[in-house]
């Protein structure tokens, strides 16, 4: 998986750790 899309993925999850 390539970085960006690592990032992409990180980023949602970090503004809705609840999700």
């Amino acid at each position: 998986m390539p970085m960006s899309q690592t990032w992409s993925y990180t980023r949602t999850h970090i503004k809705n750790p609840m999700s």
